[in-house]
């Protein structure tokens, strides 16, 4: 059924309900509408704006006072078509910052770093011990050393 499609689509119920009698029954006022679909006007109103609000439904003021007009359903399948697209660019942008993170700053593909957190004085110092025994021996540090440079060695 259409209704269902509609809803899979985005549209409530009720919304896919006053799309598809517009769409029957042509140009309409809310009078119309709320009778034919049994709904209140403040509901059929409501429903409307939001249905104009995504460019779905459109009003014209005539002589015999305001009709509401449903868009084709080209002009959906045409923003559907835009949502995919630019969903498919989404995509690509993703893909590429994943290659990105990836690929470490300098190095070979096993050389990514890691951030480790370390909390208390003994925690730091088991990380820098890890950390400098991973690269090689250690033999001394013969001089106190500020955060700065120890960072540099980082």
């Amino acid at each position: 059924m259409c209704i269902d499609k509609l809803t899979r689509l985005g549209f409530s119920e009720k919304e896919a309900r006053v799309y598809l009698t517009l769409f029957h029954i042509g140009p309409s006022p809310v009078g119309a509408l709320a009778k034919r679909l049994g709904y209140k006007r403040a509901t059929v109103y409501a429903l409307l704006e939001a249905l104009a609000r995504r460019e779905l439904v459109s009003s014209v003021d005539t002589d015999q006072g305001r009709r509401y007009v449903p868009q084709s359903l080209e002009s959906l399948l045409d923003r559907f078509e835009t949502e995919q697209t630019e969903l498919h660019m989404k995509m690509e942008m993703a893909k590429d910052c994943v290659r990105e993170l990836d690929k470490p700053a300098n190095g070979s593909p096993g050389d990514v770093r890691r951030v480790k957190f370390h909390e208390g004085m003994q925690s730091v110092i088991k990380g820098l011990e890890e950390y400098f025994l991973s690269r090689g021996p250690l033999f001394a540090l013969l001089a106190p050393v500020t955060f700065d440079e120890l960072h540099h060695c980082l």
